[in-house]
């Protein structure tokens, strides 16, 4: 019935089955990509190749371009294999299209399956195949192969020849890693080949230059594109505002704001981000705050980024009323904080030495469906340490893995308070003991269902008891060792230091509370 359907809309020839749909009727190849969205890749695979038979490779090409307007090149792709499965071979045109899917979906994986298979098929590529896969290692950051592929261009012997378009993507995949010595021998490369550097490929290198930090080089380059007769605009300024703000430098960051103020540029929204940015990274919430002020003068519209990077500029000085005050700003403009904004609070009270408000925010963080990764976790113990605000009960490494675990033990959350145990456990950082308790007190005071909790103690108990066991072991291997009279294996024990009860006893040392232990007695785990 679902072919007959299918057949139905599309028995009026070519014309009918290529153009848009009307009315409430999907057309074939939306109702192929549909399919094979929703797992029904048997039936899609049928309608594709009935049609690709009927049709021809211009049905092929309508799926692709549907596949990218919908931002998919796998489901492209697995047409475009299906289709090959019958010994069919499509042309460049079809394969050059899968390409601009996989550029805009940034589909690194499926446009170098696409590359192997016209190698594969001795498929004479043309300059848009190479420019569009540069392209797409752009967008990837795979600078290695997009040198590679401009150097199989460089030497086509049937036609194929690189532009400014061509060098343009290339300089950017450069941006991606910051090799500003890439950017600058691509750019000498250009030269030598004749091809004239315009506006685009200048703004290009000093991009890279300031994404490396490299204030100095991006000021050289933007001399050399006033020499060769081409005015800055406010995309080069930008650049260089950025090169100042990452070396937290605000002097310079407002020389070229005024500069481009005077060139008739007129500053953007990234314009103040980046003046935004320059005053967090140079610790000046007073600057951040003022040219967030003049954002909003100019008429620009408020963002989450720039009010981020206002939050990192109060968190960098330990500001924690501020914090909350931003963080009211933004909730009374409906602007929605995201995962960097907890962090950025969580990383101000850190290093205010406010562990209370740490577990706070977190907990917050987690119950708006956020979830901290490994850059706010190491980003608490850098702030402990740098504060001096380790608890005497654990390690700064102990208390930031454990915040988060008891973050996610208030949620009532247990897969996730899992996956953070196994993070904690390959970053080899060893749970305290006292872990336990907390997670114990943070199921009570969120609430969390009574057999969740006890599921979530024990999860936590197996982990201590597995790693008090491990380290009881590796102390008797020490002990053995030196009455043996040879040295112990380096580095043994060097960050879990067993209590003497839990040695003599030889069973994991649990300090419950009363509270735990008879959540734990209900449920007869130990």
């Amino acid at each position: 019935n679902t072919i007959l359907e299918f057949f139905s809309s599309s028995t009026r020839g070519v014309t009918m089955s290529l153009s848009a749909p009307t009315g409430s009727r999907v057309s074939p190849a939306k109702r192929i990509v549909r399919l094979y969205k929703s797992g029904k890749a048997e039936i899609a695979d049928e309608l594709l190749m009935e049609s690709f038979n009927r049709l021809g490779a211009a049905f092929l090409r309508n799926v692709i371009q549907t596949c990218k307007e919908s931002g998919d090149a796998a489901e492209g792709w697995r047409g475009m294999c299906k289709v090959m499965e019958t010994g069919a071979t499509p042309d460049i045109t079809t394969f050059n299209m899968l390409l601009a899917t996989c550029a805009k979906a940034r589909d690194l994986n499926v446009a170098r399956a696409c590359w192997k298979e016209l190698s594969q098929r001795k498929i004479r590529v043309n300059t848009v195949t190479y420019n569009t896969m540069i392209n797409v290692c752009a967008r990837g950051a795979d600078l290695h192969m997009a040198e590679q592929i401009m150097h199989l261009m460089l030497q086509d012997q049937f036609g194929a020849k690189a532009s400014a378009v061509t060098f343009t993507s290339l300089i950017t995949s450069c941006a991606q890693t910051g090799q500003v010595s890439k950017a600058e021998y691509w750019f000498s490369q250009m030269a030598n080949l004749g091809i004239t550097a315009d506006q685009v490929i200048y703004n290009c290198v000093i991009d890279v230059c300031a994404k490396a930090s490299k204030l100095n080089k991006a000021e050289e380059w933007m001399a050399k594109m006033i020499d060769a007769g081409l005015c800055p605009d406010i995309k080069t300024y930008n650049s260089l505002i950025n090169a100042a703000a990452k070396s937290g430098n605000m002097e310079t960051a407002e020389k070229w704001f005024f500069e481009a103020k005077r060139a008739g540029c007129t500053p953007d929204i990234a314009t103040f981000g980046a003046m935004i940015h320059a005053g967090a990274k140079s610790h000046r919430s007073d600057k951040a705050i003022y040219w967030l002020e003049q954002q909003s003068k100019h008429g620009l519209i408020l963002n989450i980024r720039c009010l981020n990077t206002m939050l990192h500029a109060v968190a960098s000085e330990g500001d924690a009323a501020s914090m909350q005050g931003w963080y009211d700003f933004m909730k009374n403009f409906d602007i929605k904080p995201n995962a960097i904004t907890y962090g950025c609070i969580v990383h101000g009270c850190a290093r205010a030495g406010q562990l209370s408000k740490v577990l706070e925010w977190l907990r917050h963080m987690v119950l708006e469906n956020l979830d901290p990764d490994l850059i706010t976790c190491r980003t608490i113990i850098t702030a402990l340490v740098d504060s001096k605000s380790i608890p005497e009960s654990s390690s700064a490494a102990q208390w930031a893995y454990g915040a988060i675990i008891c973050a996610y033990a208030h949620a009532g959350k247990l897969q996730q308070m899992m996956d953070w145990l196994q993070e904690m456990k390959k970053d080899g950082v060893v749970p305290a003991s006292v872990l336990i308790q907390d997670v114990c007190n943070a199921c009570i005071s969120g609430n969390v269902p009574q057999a969740v909790a006890v599921a979530m103690l024990q999860v936590v108990a197996n982990g201590v008891r597995a790693n008090n066991a491990e380290a009881i072991n590796k102390q008797q291997v020490k002990e053995r060792a030196l009455a043996q009279g040879k040295e112990a294996t380096s580095g043994m024990c060097s960050t879990w230091k067993q209590p003497e009860q839990a040695v003599q006893q030889q069973t994991p040392y649990l300090p419950f509370n009363s509270q735990a232990s008879n959540l734990i007695r209900q449920q007869s785990l130990w």
